[in-house]
């Protein structure tokens, strides 16, 4: 069972973004599983990575779409989305450089600042998108 479960409270109404929120779920739940196994330094890396290049995929696309419908506050998305893009780059930095070995510090930061975003800025456009049909 993994720690850090998807629950339809999180559900944005947006097929394609809630598809790509759970796979951020299933990253940080392979952190966890590494973490839970010893292997926490080994995985670290691959984590961040895997969590640097797939979190500007769903950026990319949660942007564009907003952009495509005009949603009012995609600028206040772009700017949590840009901070934490560096934020996981800063992680890896210290990682690469031996500064970080600790995935405990990287696991809550990645879960906390997800439920979060889903929770507070994500939900702000569900009513929005709710009458558009976008495909996923």
């Amino acid at each position: 069972m993994a720690l850090f479960e998807w629950d339809e409270k999180y559900s944005v109404g947006v097929d394609l973004f809630d598809k790509q929120h759970k796979k951020l779920f299933d990253i940080i739940n392979d952190l966890h599983e590494g973490m839970k196994n010893r292997q926490g330094k080994e995985v670290l890396t691959k984590i961040l990575d895997e969590m640097y290049e797939y979190t500007q995929t769903h950026f990319e696309d949660e942007e564009e779409i907003m952009d495509e419908y005009g949603y009012p506050k995609s600028s206040a998305q772009k700017k949590k989305h840009d901070a934490y893009v560096e934020k996981i780059d800063e992680f890896r930095s210290q990682v690469e450089n031996g500064k970080l070995l600790v995935s405990r510090k990287v696991y809550n930061y990645l879960q906390d600042w997800l439920k979060e975003h889903i929770m507070g800025m994500d939900m702000q456009y569900k009513e929005f998108f709710e009458d558009k049909d976008i495909e996923a």
